[in-house]
C-alpha cells in the first residue's frame, strides 16, 4: 500500500467481500444452523463500515439495498 487511504479502501473492500460470502453461508445453512453465520455477517459488515464502506440496509445483499 502506498497510502493509508488505499489501505483503508482495501480493508473496506475485503470486509465487504467477506460480508457477501457470509450472507451466502446464512442463505445456504439450515434454519437451525444460521445463528453463527449470521453473527459473522454482522461482524464483517460492522468491520467494513468501520473501515469506511457505506452501510448497507441488507449487508451481503446489495440487490435489496435501496438506492
Amino acid at each position: 500500500m502506498h497510502s493509508r487511504s488505499a489501505a483503508r479502501d482495501l480493508a473496506a473492500h475485503v470486509e465487504s467481500a467477506v460480508s457477501d460470502a457470509n450472507a451466502d453461508l446464512v442463505a445456504a445453512a439450515p434454519a437451525a444452523a444460521r445463528l453463527e453465520p449470521a453473527r459473522w455477517l454482522a461482524e464483517s459488515a460492522t468491520a467494513a463500515q468501520a473501515w469506511g464502506a457505506t452501510a448497507q440496509t441488507f449487508p451481503g445483499m446489495p440487490e435489496r439495498s435501496p438506492g
